[in-house]
């Protein structure tokens, strides 16, 4: 649904809140056997009947919040009545969230029984909006306004419609005649300059914002806008009086405060700049979220942060203290040190902060910190917190595994793995578990395949498309020499989903190269090679063997020594340019 749409919605729901009946769910119904309707009394006519049915419905959805026995009485009161208009009304407010259509039909009966009722044509209009049926809400509106001539809301309502239908001069035309009719209405000509501004039509606008400073002198946001529009069309001197005349009548206005420092910022005058977002961190009025978002537009503007640093800092202070103790206030001091390489410090914020509410996001920055400071014994320690406070985090499961095969402890990785499964919610999830937990028993024994084959077989089985395990169940296959066309297969499939990674087009290769495929080899591994952003060693060192096989032992040369520079086996590589040297 597009914004503009959300916004009629809820400005209709508003307006008319009167006309539908407020629902308040209360669950205590307490008949305790199944809820048989009530007869009617004795002596009551059809009309009488259909009114005490329609009346116990409205009974057991007022009192009790039970729509389904409420349905069970308004069907009943038809019955007795077909052309009861209250209860196709009732009926429409019941189903209105829930069958949109059901409520129209309901509600289309209600207006065709009684049609001059101003309340079922409100209720009409509205369920077309909720539908999207702007057409038909156009229809109904226009009626609503001759129903109802003095209601200016009608008019704004009108207006609205037009614009979602995307006639917005038809919109400006109906406001037109919402002022002739009424005078200066503040939310029709506020609704107008914004559909002018939208219409690109900014000297209107602007002569409309200028008759609201007059007509509403003492509303700083008309002053705002009206700066704002100035300084869309270049006249800068009369929006800067324009933001100076809004903060004479509220010093700690936001809006305003924004908007003299985007003109200071559009000018380059920084210095004013800077003085005046002072004011925003300094005012006790403006809740810190403001504050929060208006700093992170400061540091998107890298040059400014970076020339200005030690004053932007001092924002962040100002922040702390009036605003002690809030986390999202900690949460971004902490990573406005990290930016200056400080971890110690961020590392103690988010540890304090456990003091008042346990967060898992402060938690992973505490790991994440823990970690990059090589404390395993800390990492251990917040992990468990972690695991205590979120059982159900999947997420944790898989950083405490991969923690501890980092440090080893391959049993105590592969039992974290196994609590994550009770918490796998679907198969994909599990597979993902199962691959894991092959990775980790090929960490602590890379040759016992008897181990870790069947844990993929089980994770394929589970997620046929899961290119991780296809990755690595294949490329172990190839180091192992056994079932090549099967990691062929595995691998074809790989690349069939995500073509461009050059690890897993390095597999491919590879798989190739230990087929004899060479050529085919060498064109796939130069386009890994051409692809890889970070000068892989393993990547380089399967590139040179397989020209190598191709007796293009010149080049190879070249690549094993490019393997060796990014952290390959340098005793492997002297062995492969000795072997080149003894045969010149």
């Amino acid at each position: 649904m597009k914004i503009n749409n959300y916004i009629l919605i809820i400005a209709v729901l508003f307006a008319f809140g009167s006309c539908l009946t407020t629902r308040s769910v209360v669950n205590n119904y307490t008949a305790t056997e199944e809820y048989i309707l009530p007869g009617v009394p004795e002596g009551y006519d059809d009309s009488m009947a259909a009114s005490f049915y329609f009346q116990n419905g409205l009974k057991m959805m007022l009192i009790y919040g039970d729509s389904v026995k409420a349905m069970e009485n308004y069907r009943k009161a038809l019955e007795y009545d077909p052309e009861h208009s209250a209860t196709y009304y009732e009926m429409a407010n019941i189903q209105q969230f829930n069958n949109i259509e059901e409520a129209l039909g309901y509600s289309r009966s209600a207006n065709s029984y009684e049609y001059g009722n101003l309340w079922y044509r409100m209720q009409l209009g509205q369920l077309f909006i909720l539908g999207e049926k702007y057409d038909s809400a156009l229809v109904i509106y226009n009626n609503i306004r001759e129903l109802a001539p003095n209601n200016p809301d009608n008019y704004r309502y009108l207006a609205a419609l037009h614009e979602q239908t995307g006639d917005i001069n038809r919109a400006i035309a109906t406001l037109d005649t919402a002022e002739m009719r009424f005078g200066p209405v503040e939310n029709i000509i506020t609704y107008r300059r914004l559909l002018l501004i939208n219409a690109g039509q900014i000297n209107r606008a602007i002569e409309e914002s200028e008759r609201m400073v007059l007509s509403f002198p003492y509303d700083e946001r008309n002053y705002v806008i009206l700066g704002e529009l100035y300084m869309q069309t270049g006249r800068d001197s009369l929006a800067y009086d324009a933001f100076q005349k809004a903060l004479e009548i509220d010093m700690h206005s936001i809006d305003a405060l924004g908007a003299l420092t985007d003109y200071y910022l559009r000018r380059r005058d920084i210095e004013n700049f800077l003085l005046t977002t002072k004011k925003i961190f300094d005012s006790d009025r403006i809740p810190s979220d403001i504050k929060i978002n208006f700093y992170n537009g400061i540091i998107a503007n890298s040059p400014l942060f970076v020339e200005y640093y030690i004053r932007i800092s001092e924002f962040i202070s100002t922040l702390l203290i009036r605003h002690p103790g809030e986390y999202e206030v900690m949460d971004l001091y902490a990573h406005h040190l990290l930016k200056t390489g400080n971890l110690e410090e961020p590392a103690a914020i988010y540890k304090q902060t456990l003091a008042d509410s346990v967060r898992l996001e402060a938690l992973n920055m505490i790991i994440d910190l823990e970690q990059y400071l090589n404390r395993p014994d800390s990492v251990a320690k917040y992990m468990n917190i972690a695991l205590a406070n979120f059982p159900d985090d999947l997420n944790l499961y898989f950083r405490n595994s991969y923690f501890e095969m980092s440090q080893k402890k391959y049993k105590e990785a592969e039992k974290t793995l196994e609590k994550a499964q009770k918490y796998a919610g679907n198969d994909s999830l599990k597979s993902a578990i199962y691959s894991s937990m092959a990775d980790i028993r090929y960490s602590e024994d890379s040759l016992n395949y008897k181990r870790i084959y069947p844990l993929y077989d089980k994770a394929l089985k589970l997620n046929p498309d899961n290119i991780l395990t296809l990755n690595n169940y294949s490329y172990y296959l190839s180091v192992e020499g056994r079932d090549l066309e099967r990691a062929l297969s595995m691998i074809e499939r790989v690349m069939e989903i995500e073509p461009g990674n050059p690890v897993y087009i390095d597999t491919y290769g590879w798989i190739l190269y230990k087929l004899g495929r060479y050529e085919e080899a060498k064109k796939v591994l130069r386009q890994a090679v051409s692809l890889d952003p970070y000068g892989n060693g393993e990547l380089y060192f399967h590139y040179a063997e397989i020209l190598f096989e191709l007796k293009e032992y010149f080049m190879a040369s070249l690549y094993w020594r490019k393997a060796l520079e990014n952290g390959y086996n340098k005793e492997i590589i002297e062995e492969r340019l000795n072997t080149v040297d003894n045969m010149k």
